[in-house]
């Protein structure tokens, strides 16, 4: 039987070597790149981010090579994701958020989260404007302020965000019944007259609740040390139902705090303002021998400055509505926004930058005018 079968196998084996002889070579053929918004295997590039937070984001957005999440999009701590679509790398996983508040009195927002890149520490910094639907990425050098990337937005997926041009009716203005108002990192105050009674209004920029409001506002008088030649109002019942009292002080020299003081005296908040000062205090609250305010008055050292025409601040105003023409010994510029922080400044600088304006930090010294 075996001898056979055996001349059948070996004319099976005959064949089937020489169709293998006729067959064509076929050469290695390399995986072409994967399509935009895609990672190598084929998925979208949101779902390369895990955990993906796209439905659940404060901030979600894409650039040209970076997808950015800043997330929850209620309730704390904020994370950040950031992936990098040109490497496959996700460069920050649920990195804890520090919230920057308003970038002077523009309607954009900054989202911090502190990461290393290239042995280096880096601040990687979110941007976004609820009222225009635009956001960036920034990543900074932390040992220089270095710009090592800037990206604007190619798309945005959520942009949950406070809209800073509404703010409850917060935003300091020029109304006539205004008395004291100004912003800090996180607040508007706001100290007016209604029928001649004097109320307050503190709004959260952060939870995007009023603090306070149309609560009756109270000139603290006599004044008390450290604040002798301050105008010190106060109003309100709790902080975060802590009780106690907000105090909204300006002085003489344009500064300004917002403060909240329990029951016992201890401070809780301590924010200074970091934007203009609108002021219209009457002169029987002020102590004796103290000048008013100046309205507007800005001593903020760090300037967003765009050099250009009036036609370039028309544009600039859709960025940053409160920008004016300013004059110094450096010269006739567009202040964009006034700083206490160098890199609050900065990152306006940056975005106005990347929209084609040309801006640079100018430093106020005491030679400033």
């Amino acid at each position: 039987m075996t001898k056979k079968l055996r001349p059948f196998v070996l004319a099976v084996v005959a064949v089937i070597a020489t169709v293998s002889m006729a067959l064509p070579v076929q050469s290695y053929v390399a995986p072409s790149a994967p399509p935009s918004g895609q990672t190598a295997f084929g998925f979208p590039v949101q779902i390369a981010q895990e955990p993906n937070t796209q439905q659940n984001s404060t901030l979600y957005f894409t650039t040209p090579n970076y997808v950015v999440s800043v997330y929850p999009r209620t309730g704390t701590p904020l994370r950040m994701n950031i992936y990098n679509r040109s490497t496959g790398q996700l460069e920050q996983n649920a990195a804890p958020v520090t919230y920057r508040g308003q970038l002077a009195s523009t309607p954009w927002v900054s989202y911090d989260s502190f990461g290393s890149r290239n042995a280096q520490n880096v601040i990687f910094r979110a941007n976004a404007n609820r009222t225009t639907n635009q956001a960036s990425l920034e990543i900074i050098v932390q040992a220089t302020n270095a710009l090592q990337v800037q990206e604007n937005s190619t798309s945005i997926a959520a942009i949950n965000v406070p809209d800073i041009t509404t703010g409850g009716g917060q935003q300091p203005n020029l109304d006539a019944n205004t008395i004291l108002a100004f912003e800090t990192r996180t607040f508007s105050a706001r100290v007016y007259t209604r029928d001649n009674t004097r109320l307050l209004n503190v709004y959260d920029k952060l939870s995007q609740q009023s603090a306070v409001n149309g609560q009756v506002a109270t000139l603290l008088s006599p004044t008390e040390a450290p604040y002798q030649n301050w105008v010190s109002y106060y109003g309100g019942a709790s902080f975060r139902n802590i009780p106690g009292r907000y105090f909204v002080r300006a002085n003489s020299g344009g500064e300004a705090v917002l403060q909240f003081i329990d029951a016992t005296g201890r401070v809780v908040l301590e924010e200074q303002r970091i934007g203009p000062l609108v002021v219209n205090i009457p002169q029987t609250d002020l102590p004796p021998g103290v000048t008013p305010p100046a309205a507007t008055a800005d001593l903020s050292p760090f300037v967003a400055a765009v050099f250009g025409n009036e036609q370039t601040l028309t544009q600039v105003r859709a960025i940053a509505p409160q920008a004016q023409f300013e004059s110094a010994r450096q010269g006739r510029f567009i202040n964009a926004g006034s700083f206490t922080n160098r890199f609050e400044a900065e990152s306006l600088v940056n975005i106005l930058r990347a929209r084609g304006f040309d801006s640079r930090l100018v430093y106020r010294d005491v030679n400033y005018r």
